[in-house]
């Protein structure tokens, strides 16, 4: 909704008392249609905005509004409430929504034309472009899938992966997997691979004979250089060190049983 004059006030259940003055537009998803509405001579222009209105409906990808695509998402479970300035054109736009078009076809298409200009104007506002307002991304079939990503790359180390052909794999979009990501587990898609790769490199190289070309081949690196350079920022020692260098626990436990 978008005020033109007066002042509404919206209780909603989860939220509490919110406010909408004149000059404000405001978004509120009610679950439970439990929210009451106390208006005060307000006028605007209200509208409910099916997801059609963005094109393809998913507004969940990289180019949506961050607070839009929290609105819109499937695993929101609760009341959602943002507002923010209608001013200029916005506010003109607002306006001239309020009146009921013309019984002539080209009234019809201008004011479909003016629903297409606030919407596009609306999306530009820096109030949705600011942090979501929930961490929906990495809840529910989103968080599953972020964790069966997490597990295949460990299964394959060995192979190349892509953050295309791994999305594809788990049936999200890059932009939920790249996010999911470094909620859930606290670095990147790529960040994590590297650290999986290493881990299992320093296993191969303290308990098999193995070379370390094997084993940069064994966990997915054709270059031994680039291998050793990771290796190196995982683990503060070179390949070649880590089987040389005796594992003090190991010592200590010998001469433990040698007593």
């Amino acid at each position: 909704m978008a005020l033109v004059s007066g002042l509404i006030q919206i209780q909603v259940p989860e939220l509490g008392l919110r406010t909408v003055q004149a000059g404000e537009w405001a978004l509120l998803r009610d679950v439970e249609g439990a929210s009451r509405v106390i208006s005060k001579e307000a006028t605007g222009f209200r509208a409910e905005i099916p997801l059609s209105v963005f094109g393809n409906g998913d507004v969940s990808g990289e180019r949506a509004p961050s607070k839009l695509a929290c609105l819109f998402c499937p695993h929101l479970d609760g009341s959602f409430f943002t507002k923010g300035s209608c001013c200029g054109r916005l506010a003109q736009l607002a306006e001239e929504l309020r009146e009921e078009p013309g019984p002539t076809l080209s009234s019809a298409w201008m004011s479909r034309s003016r629903l297409a200009e606030f919407m596009g104007r609306f999306l530009e506002r820096p109030e949705l472009h600011a942090n979501p307002a929930c961490r929906s991304c990495c809840c529910g079939r989103d968080r599953e899938a972020i964790e069966t990503a997490a597990r295949y790359m460990e299964e394959n180390l060995g192979e190349e992966h892509s953050l295309s052909k791994l999305a594809r794999r788990v049936h999200l979009n890059e932009w939920k997997l790249k996010k999911g990501f470094k909620e859930h587990f606290g670095t990147t898609v790529f960040g994590y691979l590297r650290e999986k790769r290493m881990e299992e490199a320093w296993h191969l190289l303290r308990e098999t004979e193995a070379t370390v070309l094997e084993v940069a081949n064994t966990v997915g690196y054709s270059n031994p250089s680039h291998f050793a350079r990771a290796f190196r920022d995982v683990h503060a020692l070179n390949p070649r060190e880590v089987r040389r260098k005796p594992d003090h626990s190991s010592v200590e436990l010998s001469l433990a049983e040698g007593i």
